[in-house]
């Protein structure tokens, strides 16, 4: 009986429930691309939203992306978007998302199928167990390395490489092989759609080189940057700069040479550490200077001596502090070169040889 409950309450009742009614019931459920039946909201990010969905054909699950409303509004999104599907398809490489099918209908927003994979992603192992058996995570870093080699060769620079996009393919804890994903921050190789411009920073400060921080341009040596900073977390357990992202992280990862990871592994072979020195170098010039050579190292890991090893990685060659391109990013560097390192002054002479003019000043005996 409903004597006891106020016309508004079950008004407001059959209406919740009216709700719940349409989203679960396929007959009204969203169809994206008149053949994709959307079941949930996977995420949501600045100019796109990620859901899980069936394929009314196949009878498959799939995940789409598809640009909000606003976002698809905005003719140079909706074009780099498109680009955007058409460079990540042209990849087609085990070791990146495929791209099943795509759209863009002039009744709703462009959209992308991508193959939907049981597993999770690097980021959720890493919160879940924090270090990895080194075997794992040699084979994740040499996975990752395998996939960019791919996505460099279609002249793509991803700018986004971290645990957050690395999607692990397999049971939890135990993954038969690694996928990257999220090419949304992408440099596409015609450089025509790239998002930023020079004009801000785009990415992940944490695992951002110093040139990606200033917005300088970048190429290829960004990943490889990006790379070795996921390898420093995963053979540490840290990341090497565990601050804010914000000024103090612009200055880390512009200013600051990681710690040795010694100091946070010791059991860690001294091979693998000139790979992720050699990997991390503020300059461009002194990394790898592709992904090959990178994945190269890491697949010789046990077969070549530290000597010859260091002949060629090793500590970083002096000196290796970023040189800024644009004047904007001169700008920017050197705000923070004042922030936080003081102008460098020669060493005060021997009190007992300066002349007495010049002899320093003691603070102890003045009070």
């Amino acid at each position: 009986m409903s004597q006891g409950i106020p016309d508004s309450k079950r008004r407001g009742a059959e209406t919740l429930h009216a709700r719940v009614r349409r989203v679960t019931n396929p007959s009204q459920a969203r169809i994206v691309g008149g053949r994709y039946r959307v079941l949930k909201r996977a995420g949501e990010g600045l100019t796109a939203c990620v859901y899980f969905a069936e394929d009314m054909q196949t009878r498959r699950r799939v995940v789409i992306k598809q640009l909000t409303a606003e976002a698809a509004s905005d003719t140079a999104l909706a074009t780099r978007f498109m680009h955007e599907v058409h460079a990540v398809a042209a990849i087609n490489h085990p070791n990146v998302v495929r791209i099943l099918d795509y759209g863009a209908p002039a009744y709703e927003q462009p959209f992308l199928v991508m193959e939907a994979l049981p597993g999770e992603t690097l980021s959720q192992l890493l919160h879940r167990e924090n270090t990895l058996d080194f075997d794992l995570a040699l084979f994740l870093s040499r996975q990752a390395a395998i996939g960019l080699c791919a996505v460099h060769r279609t002249g793509t620079v991803h700018r986004d490489i971290k645990p957050d996009n690395l999607f692990l393919a397999g049971p939890p804890g135990n993954p038969t092989g690694l996928k990257i994903i999220d090419f949304g921050m992408a440099q596409l190789p015609d450089n025509r759609h790239a998002i930023g411009d020079g004009r801000f920073v785009v990415g992940t400060l944490q695992y951002m080189p110093p040139e990606q921080v200033l917005a300088d341009p970048v190429d290829a040596r960004a990943d490889i940057y990006s790379l070795g900073i996921v390898m420093f977390r995963l053979f540490t357990g840290h990341l090497p700069f565990e601050v804010d992202a914000g000024l103090d992280m612009l200055g880390h990862q512009l200013l600051s040479p990681l710690p040795p990871i010694g100091w946070l592994n010791e059991y860690v072979d001294p091979r693998l550490e000139s790979i992720i020195v050699r990997a991390t170098r503020k300059r461009p010039l002194n990394r790898y200077q592709t992904m090959a050579a990178l994945l190269r190292d890491i697949e010789t890991l046990g077969d070549v001596p530290l000597e010859a090893m260091n002949a060629t990685t090793g500590r970083p060659t002096e000196p290796d502090e970023y040189l800024p391109v644009s004047a904007r990013a001169q700008e920017i560097a050197a705000g923070l070169a004042l922030r936080f390192r003081r102008t460098p002054k020669p060493p005060p002479p021997d009190p007992e040889e300066a002349p007495e003019s010049t002899k320093p000043f003691d603070l102890a005996r003045k009070r």
